[in-house]
């Protein structure tokens, strides 16, 4: 293969561009440090920060303009409170239970525990100036010149110097060794000795305030914050006293005020309103220019991972990054374009980058002249060297030879498509792959083996040639072209191919990455990847790792775990193009530099992980240490975070609460509610998303029982069935004692009801009534009308007999009754002859066939009228008897004379001696009484008293009405 290249060389007159002729050997730029600044835009609740810790769980706090704040490396959260007269928040400390103490502006002193905020009660006339925790004490410098110390739990133990013998504020409070306090007054530094009153005052060389930091153990460095300041050690030190004056000397000259000092392991970081200067142990000055000169810097931390956290003021907060990234830019280093695509390795030059037109060695240190190989802005997407002094160079345009040799210029080879995005070759072939096909240069000529979009030409250790294209991988042995059977990922776009421990590794450009093999690994955003977009591949074979170029940043995947760099955290761009490691480094090629990283680097091993339940609301309500909650405390919710200073996005978590949920949550939200959980004991359990989407890791637990409401209890229910067995009991037996009340009611009803049959029977059979009726008899029979006796005593013996029938029954229809009425009062009207006139009327309306009414109960009415009120009348008596129907429900009898009038009938009865035995009628309103109680009758009765137009006594209407 390597004739037939040099023979199209030699047919087309070989041009060669010499490359070596690089000897304008430029000084590399020194590491550019990672630098990530966040802003108000970022969450921030101001732009202006003071001071910052980081709390024991890795989070930091930041005292800002505007509260204080905390920082998890994805998100800020601010904390304030209505009980701050301002949020001005100048300095936070943390204590040894991990709560966090802070003082504001306007001289308050308050606790976060738990996320939850408390003010420190402190009398007024101190006021909080300065703050230092050491151990389980709190030392709070006043206002007025005394200083307190406290417990953790906010209460005074003691106060010092309250006798105002210092008239300035304590400026500021540091611990010397493990017992003895150091305290700054304006013109003096106090030492109080093992929390005792036995003080010893050192004397300061200037009336200013002054802060302190330790020097070591026994020895504190002193300073104030003017532009000429006054920087010193106590106990004083001759050794550094020059050392010292040098330094001041310098900021003085450039007009710089110090603003604080931090100790950071053996370095001393002086912050300034111009930068950072950095004095090591003996203060030597290590760096003559500030470190960040354009800021007014007021304080700086390093956390746990080496990453400097710088918080300034008016400029937000400064992360400098402690990854091994170096990144190259074309505005401080010759770096010719910042839009690289390519990089390939050449054993002379280091390493030649690829950009648009021009390519541009690197040696590790220095970048080298840039020279043009192609025109009109054609990107260089492929570089190969054949080890034969000869550089293949592929892109948007022709494919270009190149001979590494002073003399001649680069060779353009032409192709049947002249763009050439990636190739290969051995000494045997030539495979090339463009926009349309897979083409084969063998001979001097070209042959097309597959009409498809090719993206990579890749060789396996074992041989094996993978060709990637937008419609699926297929595998070349010469001439034969196969496609692989990837199961679901059989048509997916390959964008990129690596091997990687005996694994081939596919790139999608929408599915992220998956493995060949039996058992497919297939990472993507579900699991450990910021983009499903993966631009190229590499593996390192020395440390295991699969790097990734996203659209999102740069991918370090190592033992199914991923960091993702970025724009977010260690690189200035997000869009990764190619990816080449050359003797220890990974070299990375973006839209924006050349990314440089140490091959060893483990970005994995940095990722945290721990997840931390932040706060516990209760109907939105903070809870404390409360695990016990009642039936109705039942709405929860959960809010947690972690820590993600590495990682370039939002964290995602998996949550499960036992009883609840079976199988584990995942969720991207930073809070879980549950409105309205029933009784039971639970456990709340939240970690981060496993790298696999398998389990979670690093689970926290919070463990809590909701109590059964009272009523759900066993004594309760014990209770309520006693109750209930007892009002049973009860209930039951009155209504026991009512049936047999009610039997016994009904017997004695039974009773009188026939005994009141037996006395309607004697009413009915009135002595008065049988006398008169014989002296009837005999008068018809002494006045030979033998006839009318002897029908009188047929119509009596018939009304006689029908009496004692219709006693022995409990309704008759009233037809019967009607009949036994008519006979009744034919009888009268026999006796009494033309001095009464009689009316029967019965309602057509009224169904005197079907309908029943109790038997002999309007006869004694009928015959009251008769013996009361008409008897007595010489002449013209009227009885009108009728029968009416009221409704579908109800019929009236009415009775009417015109007699007497009851008060002339009983003035005229009243000589009769009173007879022991009941009337008809007192019979017949004791039977209506009791005919109440039944609803098939419900009878009335009412009697009324008829006048005339004179108000004189006309007669007596009697109206019993029966539910029919």
């Amino acid at each position: 293969m390597i004739k037939t290249i040099q023979h199209i060389l030699s047919l087309k007159g070989i041009c060669i561009l010499i490359l070596m002729l690089l000897f304008s050997n430029l000084n590399a730029q020194d590491d550019q440090d990672f630098i990530k600044i966040f802003t108000k835009s970022d969450g921030l609740p101001s732009n202006t920060l003071y001071n910052i810790i980081q709390g024991p769980k890795g989070f930091l706090w930041i005292a800002t303009e505007e509260g204080l704040s905390r920082f998890d490396g994805n998100s800020f959260k601010t904390f304030i409170s209505p009980e701050m007269k301002d949020f001005d928040v100048l300095r936070c400390q943390v204590d040894s239970k991990g709560d966090i103490w802070f003082r504001n502006l306007s001289l308050e002193l308050f606790k976060l525990s738990s996320g939850k905020q408390e003010k420190i009660n402190i009398p007024e006339k101190y006021g909080a100036h300065s703050l230092y925790i050491a151990g389980d004490k709190v030392w709070m410098g006043s206002v007025n010149g005394s200083y307190l110390r406290l417990n953790l739990n906010g209460e005074i133990e003691k106060i010092y110097f309250d006798d105002k013998s210092f008239n300035h504020a304590i400026a500021s409070i540091t611990s010397i060794d493990d017992n003895d306090v150091m305290v700054s007054s304006q013109d003096y530094l106090i030492r109080n000795f093992h929390n005792s009153d036995d003080f010893e005052l050192i004397k300061m060389e200037g009336k200013d305030h002054y802060f302190m930091e330790h020097f070591n153990r026994d020895t504190i460095l002193a300073y104030n914050r003017k532009i000429n300041c006054n920087l010193q050690l106590v106990p004083s030190s001759e050794t550094y006293s020059n050392k010292i004056k040098r330094v001041l000397n310098k900021l003085a000259a450039n007009n710089i005020r110090l603003t604080s000092v931090v100790k950071i392991e053996d370095k001393f970081y002086l912050c300034s309103t111009k930068g950072i200067f950095i004095l090591n142990k003996q203060l030597n000055l290590e760096n003559e220019a500030a470190w960040l000169s354009d800021y007014n810097v007021n304080y700086l931390l390093k956390d746990f991972n080496n990453n400097f956290w710088i918080t300034t003021h008016n400029n937000g907060l400064i992360k400098v990054s402690s990854q091994k990234i170096k990144v190259h830019l074309t505005e401080n280093s010759d770096l010719n374009s910042k839009e690289i695509y390519s990089i390939v390795e050449d054993q002379k030059q280091g390493i030649i980058i690829g950009m648009s037109d021009y390519i541009q060695p690197f040696n590790g240190s220095n970048f080298q002249k840039a020279f043009p190989v192609k025109k009109e802005r054609s990107r260089i997407l492929s570089m190969e060297n054949d080890n034969e002094n000869t550089l293949w160079i592929g892109g948007d345009s022709e494919l270009v030879a190149v001979e590494l040799t002073p003399e001649i210029k680069p060779k353009k080879i032409k192709l049947r498509n002249n763009d050439v995005k990636s190739f290969l070759h051995t000494k045997d072939y030539f495979y090339y792959g463009n926009a349309f096909s897979l083409g084969l240069i063998e001979n001097d000529s070209t042959e097309v083996l597959l009409r498809e979009r090719v993206n990579q030409i890749f060789k396996s250790r074992s041989g094996t040639i993978y060709i990637g294209t937008h419609k699926g991988l297929f595998t070349v042995e010469r001439k034969n072209v196969s496609k692989v059977d990837l199961g679901k990922f059989s048509d997916e776009h390959i964008s990129g191919i690596t091997e990687l421990d005996n694994t081939i590794f596919l790139a999608t450009s929408g599915n992220g990455i998956f493995t060949l093999n039996d058992k497919v690994k297939h990472y993507n955003t579900n699991n450990i990847l910021s983009s499903n977009s993966i631009t190229c591949l590499y593996g390192d074979e020395v440390t295991k790792s699969l790097w990734a170029g996203t659209n999102s940043g740069l991918i370090q995947i190592k033992n199914d775990r991923s960091v993702i760099l970025n724009s977010f955290n260690d690189l200035n761009t997000n869009e990764i193009n190619c990816i080449y490691k050359y003797k220890d480094k990974i070299f990375a090629g973006s839209n924006n530099g050349l990314i440089e990283i140490n091959a060893e680097s483990d970005f994995t091993s940095n990722k945290n992980d721990k997840v931390f339940i932040d706060e516990v609301l209760l109907d939105n309500k903070l809870i404390s240490n409360k695990t016990e909650f009642r039936h109705f405390e039942n709405n929860f919710i959960f809010k947690f975070s972690s820590l993600s200073f590495n990682e370039a996005s939002k964290p995602s978590y998996m949550y499960r609460l036992t009883n609840v949920e079976k199988d584990w949550i995942k969720t991207d939200n930073n809070s879980v509610s549950y409105p309205t959980l029933p009784a039971g004991d639970y456990t709340f359990s939240i970690g981060s998303l496993s790298e696999l989407n398998k389990e979670p890791e690093n689970i926290t637990n919070w463990s809590f029982s909701i109590k059964k409401a009272f009523y759900n209890t066993w004594w309760f229910r014990f209770l309520v069935m006693g109750v209930i067995a007892f009002f049973t009991y009860l209930i039951v037996n009155e209504r026991l004692k009512n049936v047999r009340d009610k039997r016994e009611f009904q017997l004695e009803l039974n009773k009188k009801v026939a005994d009141l049959k037996l006395q309607t029977l004697r009413a009915q059979m009135n002595p008065h009534f049988i006398f008169n009726a014989m002296n009837s008899i005999q008068s018809f029979v002494l006045n030979n009308q033998k006839e009318t006796a002897l029908k009188y005593l047929n119509v009596l013996s018939s009304l006689i007999r029908k009496v004692f029938e219709y006693s022995e029954q409990d309704k008759i229809r009233l037809d019967r009754e009607i009949q036994f009425l008519e006979m009744y009062i034919n009888l009268e009207k026999m006796r009494f002859g033309d001095k009464i006139d009689i009316h029967l009327s019965i309602d057509e309306n009224l169904d005197v066939d079907m309908l029943e009414i109790p038997p002999m109960i309007i006869q004694p009415l009928i015959e009251n009228a008769f013996r009361h009120g008409l008897m007595h009348k010489d002449k013209d008596g009227k009885l009108f008897v009728s029968f009416k129907k009221l409704s579908e429900e109800q019929m009236q009898v009415v009775i009417e004379d015109n007699g007497i009038g009851r008060k002339a009938a009983e003035e005229k009865n009243a000589w009769k001696r009173k007879s022991d035995k009941p009337s008809g009628l007192k019979v017949t309103a004791e039977r209506i009484d009791l005919l109440k109680n039944n609803p098939d009758y419900s009878p009335e009765l009412i009697t009324t008293d008829l006048y005339d137009s004179h108000n004189a006594p006309a007669g007596t209407k009697v109206e019993l009405t029966l539910n029919i």
